[in-house]
């Protein structure tokens, strides 16, 4: 059983078989557990876990390996090394392995903070088992039956937990990297699907900058084997490493093709799809450089409406994310995205869209996620009127969700934008602070109370560090409807009722702009939650997005 929410989690784990009574483990007293780390070994006879004291910070908790059969619990000794958290969205994540019942996990050693090596855990003491490596093991592939496949230095090695590393891919001169795109927000995204005997990677030839290929490995045979990719591959759907089989997609003329392939194999076309979208106008997306407000460099997207004319200032849509960062390659507003926020709408209607790099450290607890985050917008958007893409007459700032709330805090901060459209936001952090998951509400009542937005308002998006009642100000400076009285930008609010993000939240928002007088309207949609999922609700919803961006921006009102 576990009780409790994200932020704090008390384990208790019953172990029972059929004629037999019930064998409870309790961990450490009173302990918060990490949801993500716990992790059973494949023969469920030892079960691995993260845990701390309430009264010390996570960095100081430790795993812990709990015993059914015996109801004994072991704290793990990492001598002085540090836990490697990732953090998705905020949430610290941990993701410990078993191989051949041996328990690794990641973490940064004492004699080298800034590098972080898998450690090997025999009798409660960890051993670092990829210290030899000349560079740290950036990416974990998977397991094999006797050790770790990981990426470190662009090349691919076979890492024994008996000492043994090999290198599987050095002679073949290869710049080797994981096939799988990470996730926006952090986190590897790699599955734990047991000990493996094949792998995959993708890979480059050092020194050449043309098209990538995939590398199969076979550690049974010591083989290595590629398939070079086509030069349309827009994404590697899926890999099978067993077959030496990949299956990516291509885009021609805006429809997507499924292709498989293999070493010494010609791609064939599986299925086509979105046939429609052929000649159908895109716009070009076009990198933006600018520098932050503390100077550092950085550079965001504009995606240009189809048919734009270069020199002429644009009407523009300034989505917001604070954490999403532009990467090299352009990833956002594809023609075929599925989803009811599919960025082509605007530039459909003539909108360019611009996409701000709003990095967050995550890990950094209190934060002030309000505080110069217009200005930080303002860096990418001035730049981009500088070039001469976008009219600063007609610019309207959207948000979803996270960026929901940053629309409300950065209208509370300038009145630059001529319209706003906030969707899904949280815009009173101490009301929404004992918030329940309306998605399980009627469940609390067996696993007890709901701490999701405990999380996300301590540690996680929000990252308040501390509850309300201890520091009562920063909530107050970071609640979008403390500046509500600052707001001039007319403004449309969106909602579902069965949304996590309570509708509560626009109400409260609304309900506050329409006492002042303010411009606004607040939509919502029933039997909606994040994200608009009914075709009449999603058209719906555009209509007045588009209605409202034109009304201001376009000087339609």
């Amino acid at each position: 059983d576990l009780s409790g929410g994200r932020a704090g989690q008390s384990l208790r784990l019953t172990v029972s078989r059929l004629g037999s009574p019930a064998n409870v483990l309790i961990g450490c007293d009173r302990c918060d557990v990490l949801p993500s780390s716990i992790k059973w070994r494949p023969d469920s006879k030892k079960l691995a876990y993260f845990a701390r004291t309430p009264s010390d910070g996570w960095d100081q908790g430790a795993y812990y390996i709990a015993d059914p059969e015996t109801g004994e619990t072991v704290r793990v000794s990492l001598n002085g090394a540090a836990p490697a958290f990732e953090f998705v969205l905020g949430e610290r994540v941990l993701s410990p392995r078993w191989v051949d019942g041996v328990l690794v996990v990641r973490a940064y050693a004492q004699e080298q903070p800034d590098r972080a090596d898998w450690f090997r855990v025999v009798d409660g003491e960890g051993v670092n088992a990829t210290r030899a490596l000349a560079a740290a093991p950036e990416t974990l592939l998977g397991t094999s039956a006797s050790g770790l496949v990981v990426i470190a230095g662009a090349s691919l090695w076979h890492v024994r937990l008996s000492g043994e590393i090999t290198c599987l891919s050095c002679d073949d001169g290869l710049a080797i990297s994981d096939w799988r795109r990470g996730p926006p927000f952090g986190g590897s995204g790699v599955v734990d699907d047991g000990p493996q005997v094949q792998f995959a990677a993708r890979a480059r030839r050092q020194g050449d900058h043309g098209r990538d290929s995939m590398i199969f490995v076979d550690l049974s045979t010591g083989g290595v084997s590629m398939a070079a990719l086509p030069e349309n591959t827009v994404r590697i759907a899926a890999v099978s490493a067993a077959t030496q089989r990949v299956a990516i997609e291509a885009r021609r003329d805006q429809q997507m093709r499924l292709l498989v392939l293999g070493p010494g194999s010609p791609p064939e076309e599986i299925a086509r799809i979105n046939e429609h979208l052929s000649g159908v106008a895109r716009g070009e997306p076009v990198k933006i450089r600018h520098r932050s407000v503390n100077g550092e460099k950085r550079f965001s997207w504009l995606l240009l409406p189809p048919h734009y004319k270069p020199g002429k200032p644009t009407p523009t849509v300034v989505n917001v994310y604070p954490g999403r960062v532009a990467r090299e390659e352009f990833t956002h507003a594809a023609l075929d995205q599925a989803g009811a926020l599919n960025d082509n709408m605007f530039t459909g209607a003539g909108f360019a869209v611009l996409y701000p790099s709003l990095p967050v450290d995550y890990a950094k607890t209190p934060r002030e996620p309000l505080k110069g985050l217009g200005a930080e917008v303002d860096s990418a958007l001035d730049a981009a009127i500088a070039a001469g893409y976008v009219d600063p007459d007609a610019v309207v700032l959207f948000g979803h969700s996270y960026g929901g709330y940053a629309v409300a805090g950065i209208i509370g901060q300038t009145n630059r934008y001529k319209a706003a459209i906030a969707a899904a936001g949280v815009y009173n952090l101490v009301s929404v602070y004992g918030a329940f998951d309306i998605r399980q509400r009627m469940a609390h009542e067996y696993t007890g109370p709901d701490m999701t937005y405990v999380h996300i308002s301590e540690s996680g998006q929000n990252g308040m560090g501390a509850p309300p009642w201890e520091d009562p100000e920063r909530y107050l400076r970071n609640s979008p409807l403390m500046t509500v009285a600052n707001v001039e930008t007319p403004v449309m609010l969106i909602s579902g009722d069965l949304d996590y993000i309570p509708a509560g939240q626009s109400e409260e928002y609304f309900t506050a702009l329409a006492r002042l007088g303010k411009d606004a309207v607040l939509v919502r949609y029933w039997g909606e939650e994040h994200v608009n999922a009914s075709p009449p609700n999603i058209r719906d919803m555009w209509s007045r997005i588009l209605d409202w961006c034109a009304s201001f921006a376009q000087g339609e009102r």
